[in-house]
């Protein structure tokens, strides 16, 4: 279940994406079918968002940002 403030910024997104809130909130594929772009981003929004601690929410985005620039290592 999502909290208040990330069902809040889920709406954000969702209006400005203009799509149901609900198109974040749909079960995950089963069976082992990898996720889409599309599904691990928001899975990534929805983790992030319950992040609360600063430096742990700095050290996400520069784990992300590092294999961006380097996706092999």
């Amino acid at each position: 279940m999502t909290t208040d403030p990330t069902r809040a910024t889920l709406r954000r997104i969702a209006a400005t994406l203009n799509v149901p809130t609900e198109t974040f909130l749909r079960p995950t594929p089963s069976g082992g079918t990898p996720l889409s772009a599309r599904q691990q981003t928001l899975a990534l929004l929805e983790a992030f968002a319950e992040v609360e601690d600063p430096q742990d929410r700095e050290a996400c985005l520069a784990f992300v940002r590092a294999r961006r620039r380097n996706p092999g290592a």
